[in-house]
């Protein structure tokens, strides 16, 4: 609202922070608590730590979304098949799904991985049998990308795409895209997993607060 100032609390998803989002009870369904002056403050999780998070996941486990698997097998056979004379994706290497130590805390592999270009290239060439886990993982790769440009918009006058505009700028392609994503976070589970997990809670967070 016009005249109103909003204060924010930006930080990862790492155990510390998480025991005190707890003792302040707040949560992906509540993300806002209130000093004992009576101000507001919102909680909002780190998007480019959340976006490893989903990438370490994807990489170590896989998804199941109604039923339907979503996994680095794709990208593992696309990957394979780069060459120096056809490169669709010239920044992708086996690096990004070894990804070990230290370079799990890069966001810039995570980007690159889960990024327009591997959704498109999983998309064209189809390069497994199983076209239905191919175009599951390319829909999925793409929705989060999406989501991670809404979410770290860093130019306030930046108007080149709607997922790339602070929001409000195109709110309607804005807001279909936080109701998918919203809807794939609470219904995807990572396999082996019955309930949401972290990652999964802060992106719902980070769409609540809108």
């Amino acid at each position: 609202c016009v005249g109103c100032v909003w204060v924010w609390c930006v930080s990862d998803c790492g155990g510390g922070n998480i025991g005190l989002w707890k003792e302040l009870e707040v949560n992906h369904e509540n993300p806002i608590f209130d000093t004992p002056n009576g101000q507001s403050i919102i909680c909002v999780p780190d998007a480019p730590h959340l976006l490893k998070l989903i990438r370490n996941w994807f990489l170590d486990t896989c998804f199941n979304l109604n039923g339907n698997v979503i996994n680095k097998k794709p990208i593992e056979t696309l990957i394979s098949k780069i060459t120096t004379e056809v490169n669709v994706c010239h920044k992708l290497t086996p690096m990004h799904l070894t990804c070990e130590g230290s370079q799990r805390q890069n966001v810039k592999l995570a980007a690159q991985l889960l990024s327009h270009n591997t959704a498109s290239a999983l998309t064209r060439y189809q390069l497994i049998e199983d076209i239905k886990l191919n175009n599951n993982t390319a829909n999925f790769i793409e929705l989060i990308k999406n989501w991670f440009d809404l979410a770290n918009v860093a130019h306030p006058h930046n108007y080149s795409s709607p997922f790339k505009s602070p929001y409000s700028k195109f709110l309607k392609e804005q807001n279909c895209l936080l109701n998918e994503v919203y809807e794939t976070i609470n219904q995807m589970r990572c396999v082996g997993k019955s309930c949401l997990q972290i990652f999964q809670k802060g992106g719902a967070s980070t769409i609540i607060i809108l």
